[in-house]
This record gives C-alpha cells, sequence and structure tokens, in this order.
C-alpha cells in the first residue's frame, strides 16, 4: 500500500477520513507534517524505511509532558507505518513572529523554558550528549561542507588533528551531563502560545508561566544547559545584536546557579561545535538531498565560527582552519601564537 493510501486508512481509523490536509513546511529531516484543517490538529508522517521513528518522540515527548512543559499531546498512533496525530500549536511559530518589538520578551521566555528543564534535576534513560557524538556532527564539516562543497582533499592525519583539537577544547570546559539537550532548540522549532489558554480537544491548562510550545525534540540527549542556550543564541536563521545576546545571557544565568564565565566558554564551545555540524548538515541537504534553501544560511554559521576563533583558546582550531577553510579563520588573529 502506498504512502497516501496509509494515511487515509490512518486518519479513517481517527474518525478523520475525507478530512483537508495542508502540508506544513518541513524540517531538514525526511519527517513530514500536515495541519487536519479545522480540527485543531497535525499529522506527523516518518516513514522508517528513511530512517524516521516515532519511537524517540513518543518517549521524549512524554518526559517533557512530566516536567509541565508544551509539548504536542499525541492522541493517536500507528507505530508499524510511523504516523502520529498531534495536538497543533497554531501559527505564531517563533520566526515567523519575532520582531525587533517583541524579540526580548519572548527570547527570555524561551530561556526561562531551559531553566526550567535544568533546574527540574531530572536524568530520565537517554543517552549522553558525549564526545563521540559532538565529534560525529562535527564530522560532517568535513565531509559535506569541505570534500564535497569546497573540493578540498583531505588527508586521514588531518582528520585525526581536526578530531584531536574538538576533543581538546571539550575537555578544556569539562561541560555537567546533568540536563536534558533538545538539541534543535531554535526559533522553527519554537511557538508562543501566550495567548491560548485552552485546548480545544483536550480540556487542560497550558504552562502559562513559560508558554512556550517545543517540537522537533526526539533527538533529545542528556548534556550541558549551554548547548540549547546557543542554539537558541547563536542561530544560523536568526542572528541577535550582542547587546539581546548579553541580556538573555544574564537572565539564563538569574535563573540558574551557573558561573557566568564558564557559562561564556561552554557557550563558545557548543557554538563552534554546532556550527561546524549545520555547514556540514546545510551541504548535504544540498547535495544528497536537493533541498538548498538551507545554503542561504551559510554565512551566518561562518560568521558565528569566525568570531569564536578569534578567541585565544581557540588557536589551534583557527590554525587549522586558515589551512583548510581559510574564509572561516578570521584574517587578523596571529595563528602563530
Amino acid at each position: 500500500m502506498n504512502r497516501d493510501k496509509l494515511i487515509q486508512k490512518f486518519l479513517s481509523a481517527n474518525n478523520l477520513a475525507n478530512c483537508t490536509l495542508i502540508p506544513i513546511n518541513n524540517d531538514a529531516s525526511f519527517r513530514k507534517y500536515f495541519r487536519i484543517k479545522d480540527k485543531g490538529l497535525i499529522l506527523m508522517d516518518a516513514p522508517s524505511e528513511l530512517g524516521e521513528s516515532i519511537e524517540s518522540f513518543i518517549k521524549v515527548d512524554g518526559i517533557l509532558l512530566g516536567l509541565d512543559l508544551n509539548v504536542p499531546r499525541i492522541l493517536a498512533v500507528e507505530p508499524n507505518d510511523g504516523f502520529l496525530l498531534l495536538e497543533d500549536f497554531g501559527e505564531n511559530v517563533f520566526s515567523k513572529i519575532l520582531s525587533t518589538n517583541n524579540e526580548e520578551g519572548l527570547y527570555k521566555k524561551a530561556i526561562e523554558v531551559i531553566a526550567h528543564i535544568q533546574s527540574s534535576n531530572i536524568h530520565p534513560d537517554l543517552n549522553e550528549y558525549s564526545i563521540e557524538e559532538l565529534l560525529k556532527e562535527s564530522r560532517l564539516f568535513i565531509d559535506w561542507y569541505l570534500i564535497k562543497h569546497k573540493q578540498i582533499k583531505i588527508n586521514p592525519s588531518d582528520i585525526l588533528e581536526f578530531e584531536s583539537i574538538i576533543s581538546a577544547l571539550f575537555q578544556s570546559i569539562s561541560p555537567a551531563f546533568d540536563t536534558i539537550v533538545l538539541r534543535d532548540y531554535h526559533v522553527d522549532n519554537l511557538f508562543y502560545l501566550g495567548d491560548i489558554r485552552e485546548l480545544t480537544i483536550m480540556n487542560y491548562r497550558r504552562n502559562l508561566v513559560a508558554p512556550v510550545g517545543l517540537i522537533d525534540f526526539q533527538d533529545a540527549l542528556i548534556g550541558s544547559p549551554s548547548y540549547d542556550l546557543a542554539s537558541l543564541i547563536e542561530d544560523v536563521r536568526r542572528p541577535i545584536g550582542l547587546e539581546l545576546k548579553e541580556s538573555l545571557l544574564n537572565h539564563f544565568l538569574l535563573h540558574t546557579d551557573l558561573d557566568y564565565e564558564e557559562t561564556e566558554r561552554e557557550i563558545s564551545f557548543f557554538s563552534v561545535q554546532r556550527n561546524l555540524k549545520i555547514l556540514g548538515i546545510f551541504c548535504r541537504l544540498k547535495y544528497r538531498d536537493k533541498k538548498e534553501d538551507y545554503m542561504k544560511y551559510l554565512n551566518n554559521g561562518i560568521d558565528f565560527l569566525s568570531k569564536h576563533l578569534e578567541d585565544s583558546s581557540m588557536k589551534d582550531l583557527n590554525r587549522w582552519m586558515k589551512k583548510f577553510a581559510p574564509e572561516i579563520s578570521p584574517l587578523r588573529i596571529n595563528i602563530l601564537n
């Protein structure tokens, strides 16, 4: 049975036959989403044959609901075919509604979610965001940005040096593994729910202390809260000014008991690691998946990397970049120091 027929079968089994499906802009994965018109529902289509899974989404959704966070309620599941029927958070996604007039308030609400997760002090059965995982992600930069996009030849010894540098930077900050890291905490995955008090399909109260709806959290791991903070305030989709960034960092620290300088160092490392991964993923989307739209963000990722490579703690990585990606290495640094 083809995918369209399987979808109709799933909808019919949930009394939604003949409903109108409106495609929603999909993320960088092979998952597809459809709004079910006039029903307050979303259909997630996650085909297992393309490497997608609904099991981790269901698991993390339950964990975050247990923390009184606003994640979509799951109304129906078809595990064999990879379908979920979810609560619809509506149209107020951050990337659509953020402006210079409201950005500080909305970002602070999003930061309060990270702080709430960090302060919950729970340790669910999730894997750690280990150096092995971070290195695996960082290698995407070499495989897809340098080798595929820039057509640069890299020797195995150069790859080992790159991994050794990333590992040493990770060890130098010694981040804690003490909180849930959502990993894709950015403006395309956050919804403002402050003006919605009740669900139309289920009668329960939202968490209005931090009225932010969360999606795309199925890859959550256990790690440092600084990762999601870096993901939010150094987001290639919507870079923000230094003054706002400083205000948001202080707001985060106000709601946690973390150290300022230590958090700054972690943000720097995680921003570098994350943007290396992002450059690789966006190039992979172009060359492997024929999704070129993400390439418009490439320069923002390069800018974030260049800024952090100015720091003396990054001199080894800066030296490596100078050799293989001079467009990323900040030229005003004396990399011989």
